[in-house]
């Protein structure tokens, strides 16, 4: 069932449920939208399944404001709260992950049964003084020089689609190419240019291994073993949140939910039946 709701700041976001029973909230990265989780969807079976756009992305509407991982945590609230949903299971990808955090950091975890992390590190840009394994046991990715290039190359009419195109090549393996990649690429160009890089700026600053060591739900953490973000931090995770279950894919990329969504949809149907 396709749906919508207006935000409390008066964006229309739109959302689609499958099935029925426990609720399972899917949260998309940086400049995807529902569709990146179509493939694990439609894999699962048992539960209520949701998916929904941000704010900007996909067929929700486009605002002026809210570039900003904290206020797509007020929207993510205020779906589970027009939906009615309590004692979910949320299941992020790549800044989906970094949404969640803030949900956490906003609301606290009273209406959440279970998370599950797929490919993102809890910190994405090195510090200053820090040596190559301390970069590598984060996860980080990005120096600050590094993520100011890409933000600005995003807000650039000229190159905004050569940047794109080369950002969504690292995040897929070599057969993902063709009719595939163009259309990841069309989702990724659906995103305004400059709301986009103010939100890859936000997204990317942040610090979440404090918060991340408080958890105490249960937690599932995925990671691709040839995935651009560094699978160490996916496994500082796992370390850090006592009982958490962490699962390699081998071969894996930054987009496994799309290249190997048997396996990724594998591993969260086993999850939710552990915390059932």
């Amino acid at each position: 069932m396709d749906g919508s709701f207006r935000t409390n700041d008066g964006v229309t976001l739109r959302y689609t449920t499958v099935g029925a029973g426990r609720a399972v909230v899917f949260v998309h990265g940086w400049q995807q939208d529902a569709r990146q989780w179509r493939p694990v969807v439609e894999r699962l079976t048992g539960c209520l399944r949701v998916t929904y756009d941000h704010r900007g992305h996909g067929r929700s509407e486009d605002s002026a404001s809210g570039a900003t991982v904290h206020r797509l945590a007020v929207d993510l609230a205020e779906l589970l709260a027009d939906l009615e949903l309590t004692d979910v299971t949320l299941v992020g990808h790549s800044m989906g992950c970094s949404v969640i955090w803030a949900y956490l950091d906003l609301f606290g975890p009273a209406d959440v049964r279970a998370l599950v992390f797929v490919d993102q590190s809890p910190v994405m840009v090195t510090g200053p003084f820090w040596n190559a394994d301390a970069a590598l046991d984060a996860g980080a990715m990005l120096s600050a020089e590094q993520l100011s290039d890409m933000v600005h190359g995003l807000r650039s009419p000229e190159h905004r689609a050569d940047v794109v195109r080369q950002l969504v090549s690292t995040m897929v393996s070599d057969s993902f190419r063709g009719d595939q990649l163009d259309e990841t690429v069309e989702w990724n160009l659906r995103v305004d240019g400059e709301f986009a890089s103010a939100l890859l700026a936000d997204h990317a600053s942040h610090d979440w291994r404090p918060l991340v060591s408080r958890i105490e739900l249960p937690v599932l953490v995925i990671a691709g073993s040839a995935s651009t973000m560094p699978w160490r931090g996916s496994r500082w995770i796992a370390n850090r949140v006592p009982g958490s279950i962490f699962e390699l894919i081998d071969g894996g990329s930054h987009m496994l939910m799309v290249e190997t969504p048997d396996v990724a949809a594998g591993l969260l149907a086993k999850f939710l039946e552990l915390t059932a």
